[in-house]
């Protein structure tokens, strides 16, 4: 848990400050690991290669116009049940529609994925129904492997 913690804070620093230097990117990472006692486990630089990883496969794929990262909701389930929790990475594209992606640290290889993808399905759909909007595609992003999956929901 504290990796995944640690991940989704570095992915969202590279979100919102991509063009800091490297040196600058490594003492924040630096201090993460340190933070959550991971320093002696995970390589500073390979985390870098990581996030900016990430940010290119972004980039790529989407035609960005805005974006936030860990957009808090409230939404009510279908059993009336009071949901909150964060979307990681929420996209507004050119075309207006909206794109959620969800982080996972995963290892898994390219057979596992569509299983594992599938298991995070009901959460990506309350993230889409949290939002509310009628174009949103959901995407599960495993960040140890860079895999970024659309799943339907």
């Amino acid at each position: 848990r504290d990796l995944g913690d640690a991940m989704h804070r570095l992915l969202a620093a590279e979100v919102l400050m991509p063009d800091s230097p490297s040196q600058v990117k490594l003492d924040r990472v630096s201090r993460m690991l340190d933070s959550f006692a991971l320093a002696d486990c995970v390589v500073p630089g390979e985390v870098v290669r990581v996030s900016e990883r990430y940010r290119e496969l972004v980039r790529e794929q989407f035609a960005i116009v805005d974006e936030a990262v860990e957009v808090p909701f409230t939404v009510v389930d279908p059993e009336g049940r009071s949901v909150t929790g964060f979307i990681d990475h929420l996209l507004r594209l050119e075309d207006g529609s909206h794109v959620i992606i969800d982080h996972k640290i995963f290892p898994g290889g390219e057979t596992d994925w569509e299983a594992k993808a599938l298991g995070y399905s009901g959460q990506l759909a309350v993230y889409a129904r949290a939002l509310g909007e009628s174009e949103v595609r959901t995407y599960l992003h495993f960040a140890v492997v860079g895999a970024l999956i659309e799943i339907s929901v």
